[in-house]
């Protein structure tokens, strides 16, 4: 079996898990009606190399969102946010494409990336995920604010949590 495909495979495993098992029952707060969801799933797919084809990005995507939607009971909500966030992953990766552009074999890793590039490669991404999954809960523009709060909160919290896995799982491929 190719290395990578079961670093990938591994991957995606622990961080549904670690999704579904601690970090659900995680919700922060409350801040009156707002609170913190901690959502590091996306990070699995995000993480996939270069070269793999759009349908399977789309199609794991979608899984491991409807993997999540199962466990939380939200029915579609991460599973749109999941492909929404894989529909904007080109763009993005476009937008912060280094000089000499990126090698297919690889994954837009931490290691392999650096910090500025990988800061914004994810921090852009998670956004994306949290601000469409917040909004298709509430699903009215009445709610605007509390969208907004509950995203910046979960974007934050998220965001070092997605850190520190990557520190401490520290893959290059």
């Amino acid at each position: 079996m190719n290395l990578a495909l079961l670093n990938n495979s591994i991957r995606i495993v622990l961080l549904l898990l670690l999704q579904v098992i601690i970090f659900n029952q995680l919700r922060l707060g409350p801040l009156g009606p707002y609170y913190i969801d901690i959502i590091v799933f996306p990070l699995a797919y995000l993480l996939l190399p270069f070269r793999t084809p759009r349908e399977f990005q789309f199609l794991l995507a979608f899984g491991m969102g409807l993997f999540v939607d199962l466990a939380m009971q939200s029915p579609g909500l991460h599973s749109g946010a999941s492909v929404f966030t894989m529909a904007i992953r080109p763009i993005i990766l476009r937008l912060l494409e280094p000089r000499g552009g990126y090698d297919k074999l690889h994954s837009p890793t931490l290691k392999r990336f650096k910090l500025p590039w990988f800061a914004s490669y994810m921090s852009v991404l998670s956004l994306v995920h949290i601000l469409f999954y917040f909004s298709m809960e509430v699903f009215t523009p009445l709610f605007f604010g509390v969208i907004l709060i509950k995203t910046l909160l979960s974007w934050f919290v998220s965001n070092l949590f997605i850190f520190l896995i990557m520190i401490i799982l520290n893959p290059l491929d």
